[in-house]
């Protein structure tokens, strides 16, 4: 079958992409696509399996209003006008763990605005899934960190690490969840491979901030 990661470009896309490729002796091949200009998404049509990857995490230099409204265009909306132009039979969609409350994953209500707009995309997902009855897989990731290279997390860490060692009894207090992107794809291709099917949660590691400044300071796994 005939496979395609949309946002192949992006933080976990191009590596996935790569492990992918590795384990497929298919052609690789690049398509230029908008999730918000729907005519561009038709060259889509002919791939039976979509891994939908793309997204926005946050736009931390607008007022927060304009925030909900730049994520909700691209998770939400962008879905939405993929799922409307494709009928694959399967769909995975990657979302995150900010769709619970709280680390203990345990009640569904989004803490973040990026966590409330994945959450809708994936009631869109469901939606889809059965109209158009094809297979759907949603994987619910950590915060997903790679130190080998630069990222959002890794740069203020590294850039203002000096400053948060005189914040290390505070966030010692604050615990998140986290996976390493080698780990986190892995995962990925071994629930793609096995066709699983419903919603999986990624735990991850539950640790406190002043161990992930560590890692991202010292450059440990």
């Amino acid at each position: 079958m005939k496979m395609v990661v949309v946002g192949g470009s992006g933080f976990i896309g191009k590596v996935l992409v790569k492990k992918l490729k590795a384990k497929s002796a298919s052609r690789r091949e690049t398509l230029s696509i908008d999730l918000q200009k729907p005519k561009t998404l038709a060259k889509l049509k002919k791939f039976s399996v979509i891994i939908h990857c793309a997204a926005k995490v946050n736009y931390t230099w607008l007022p927060w209003f304009q925030i909900y409204k730049k994520l909700y265009q691209t998770n939400v909306e962008g879905t939405k006008n993929l799922l409307k132009t494709v009928t694959p039979k399967y769909f995975v969609f990657l979302s995150t763990l900010a769709v619970y409350n709280s680390q203990k994953l345990k009640v569904l209500k989004p803490r973040s605005f990026y966590g409330l707009t994945k959450y809708l995309a994936e009631l869109k997902c469901k939606e889809y899934a059965k109209k158009k009855k094809f297979k759907l897989l949603i994987i619910r990731l950590p915060m997903v960190y790679d130190v080998r290279e630069p990222k959002r997390e890794a740069w203020l860490f590294k850039k203002f690490g000096w400053v948060l060692q005189f914040l290390r009894p505070l966030l010692k207090k604050k615990k998140i969840r986290v996976i390493s992107r080698k780990k986190a794809i892995n995962l990925i291709c071994s629930l793609i491979k096995k066709r699983k099917e419903g919603v999986v949660d990624i735990k991850g590691n539950l640790i406190d901030l002043s161990h992930f400044l560590d890692i991202m300071t010292k450059n440990k796994k």
